[in-house]
């Protein structure tokens, strides 16, 4: 059986071998097709792009933005306070310089933190912030004007205000009592 399969292998090698080749010889008298002619340049038909409005997905209109005071930033984010933008890139600044310079920028969580508490204290406002080192969509509700996304050395980071602030809930006196298992087991 061993054998069988292997005269068969061999076969069908050299029947590939056979078939694949070198090409078979030009028959005399017939010359090789010139190749074809490249094909012809053609200019664009269609008016320049304003660049102010393009960003990474396609075309946006200014009417497509959620208030008037928003823009699509240097990195082609939207961003709807100028303000919150200068005070994002300087707390990515000033975290990534931090430790003498050697900040791991992997570290997203602690640019996130940094970022919320640099625009917390600038702003007296509640914030919201979120990093990644990927792109990402989001779909927020934010409260204001507050809301922008921007990218640095490939660190992804979006803020927004918080719409309606939280309060904390009275803390409960924690009462030392034994666990109730009484309906655990029925």
């Amino acid at each position: 059986m061993i054998r069988s399969c292997y005269l068969v292998y061999l076969l069908c090698l050299c029947a590939s071998a056979q078939d694949y080749g070198n090409k078979p010889p030009a028959e005399a008298g017939y010359p090789a097709p010139p190749p074809p002619p490249p094909a012809p340049y053609m200019e664009a038909t269609s008016p320049p792009i304003d660049a102010a409005l393009i960003d990474n997905y396609g075309i946006m209109n200014q009417n497509d933005f959620p208030l008037p005071s928003c823009y699509l930033n240097d990195a082609g984010y939207l961003c709807c306070n100028k303000e919150q933008e200068m005070v994002m890139n300087k707390a990515y600044d000033n975290i990534t310089q931090s430790r003498g310079g050697k900040f791991k920028k992997c570290n997203i969580h602690q640019i996130a933190v940094k970022m919320q508490d640099d625009l917390q204290e600038h702003f007296k406002m509640d914030f919201e912030s979120v990093s990644a080192a990927g792109d990402f969509a989001s779909k927020s509700y934010f409260s204001q004007d507050f809301i922008c996304k921007i990218k640095r050395d490939d660190v992804y980071m979006l803020s927004f205000a918080t719409p309606v602030r939280v309060k904390p809930a009275e803390k409960e006196k924690y009462v030392d009592r034994p666990p109730n298992f009484a309906n655990s087991f029925a």
